[in-house]
């Protein structure tokens, strides 16, 4: 059954006025693996009703609004539903959520749900999510998911993995006593976050439920193995045509990729 604690702490996450601000800032495709997918599906799905599941501020909004003027946004976040409508007035933008889309039986040539939105919903909810997704795709159409790797980094980053507070760096010890002070609150934060967080956190060997370091480890969400993902989505009616690592390199079943997260392209049989 779904988790009622998490849906309320990953909400309060993204209606914070700091997420909100984050988002309205960011533009463009979230990484290669995500532009190759799209391209590798885009010629057939030219011209399609296309909907875009969890739009947040409305990044993805100009990127899909090139193939398709039949174009839908939903986000269960009333406030960033809000921020997304003022971004792009005039764009249909609606409160939704993925596990009971308020929407007709097959018609969407594209459902695209990006930036790893499905993993904040608990794992009984996911499957419900999956099988509406597979409901309003038309037979024959194509799905677009990201979903985070159990077998990344990402799974395994604490609070003391100071990295999603640095960034990349040459000279580590140097940069860390340059940005630290001025930091400092971010990491306790992030360490008060995930403290509480971490007493929700379940393995359940091919998926798990774990704080997210980002947003200061404010977001409790869901990570899959690659045949967890594929097996959660095949149980929805989906085929799989495509896997894309972050890095745009393309994944068979079978692998054990590091990627931090996976581009699932999927297709419902015709």
């Amino acid at each position: 059954m779904d988790d009622p604690a998490l849906d309320a702490v990953n909400r309060r996450t993204w209606a914070a006025k700091s997420t909100l601000n984050w988002y309205q800032e960011i533009e463009g495709w979230v990484d290669d693996g995500e532009r190759l997918a799209l391209l590798s599906v885009a010629d057939e799905v030219r011209g399609a009703a296309i909907l875009d599941v969890g739009v947040g501020a409305g990044r993805t909004v100009s990127l899909l609004r090139l193939l398709s003027d039949d174009y839908l946004a939903v986000d269960y976040t009333p406030e960033m539903v809000e921020l997304c409508r003022r971004n792009h007035p005039g764009v249909d933008v609606r409160v939704g959520d993925a596990r009971d889309l308020d929407l007709p039986d097959g018609r969407f040539g594209l459902v695209m749900f990006s930036f790893n939105g499905l993993d904040a919903i608990d794992h009984d909810g996911r499957g419900r999510a999956l099988r509406e997704l597979h409901r309003v795709t038309r037979p024959g159409g194509v799905a677009i998911l990201s979903t985070l790797n159990k077998d990344g980094s990402v799974y395994r980053r604490r609070p003391w993995h100071l990295k999603h507070l640095i960034g990349p760096v040459s000279l580590p010890a140097l940069r860390v006593l340059i940005t630290f002070p001025f930091r400092a609150g971010r990491y306790w934060r992030g360490f008060r976050n995930w403290r509480k967080l971490r007493t929700r956190a379940a393995d359940r060997g091919g998926w798990a439920v774990a704080p997210l370091a980002a947003f200061d480890f404010g977001l409790l969400v869901h990570y899959s193995t690659l045949q967890q993902a594929i097996d959660d989505v095949v149980a929805a009616g989906f085929e799989v045509a495509a896997i894309f690592a972050s890095d745009g390199s393309l994944i068979t079943a079978g692998d054990r990729s590091a990627t931090d997260f996976f581009e699932l392209v999927l297709r419902r049989p015709a």
